[in-house]
Order: structure tokens, then sequence, then C-alpha cells
């Protein structure tokens, strides 16, 4: 995960035991057999978006990417706000 995405999930299981916060992950990508990458823009230098399915769930998503010491590490999900 990058810098931003570890600190938001932080936030979001403060207070949760390690066993809570893996069997959560473990159901949350339980159903998941692949990724592709269907499209990749680059925002600069050390960021992308990209469109991404996710087989098993069989769902498009837009993902942030970013470039930390030379490795890219998931920056999250861009969703449009809930209306």
């Amino acid at each position: 995960l990058a810098p931003s995405e570890q600190e938001r999930m932080a936030k979001q299981w403060a207070g949760k035991s390690e066993a809570e916060i893996a069997a959560k992950h473990q159901g949350d990508v339980s159903h998941i057999s692949g990724i592709r990458v269907l499209q990749q823009e680059a925002v600069d230098q050390d960021s992308m978006v990209m469109s991404v399915y996710i087989d098993g769930v069989d769902r498009m998503e837009k993902v942030s990417m970013k470039r930390v010491n030379n490795e890219w590490k998931f920056g999250g999900y861009i969703r449009e706000p809930a209306q």
C-alpha cells in the first residue's frame, strides 16, 4: 500500500484485533480469481490511474497507483461520491 492508503487503513482498523482484520480481508478477496488491467493512464512520473476488471466478483474498478521508492503501490480505489 502507498503511505496515504496505509494511513487511511490504519484509521479504519483502529481498535480491531489482527484476527478481525485478517478475517475481513480474507472474506474480501476469497472470491477474486484474477485482476486484469484494461487501461492505465500516467498522471505524473510517480502516479497513475488504472481501470481494472476483477475476475471472480465480476466488477470494474478504477484504482490509483503510486510509485514509492521505485516500487508501484496501491493508492486506493477511485470512486464517485455517494449521491
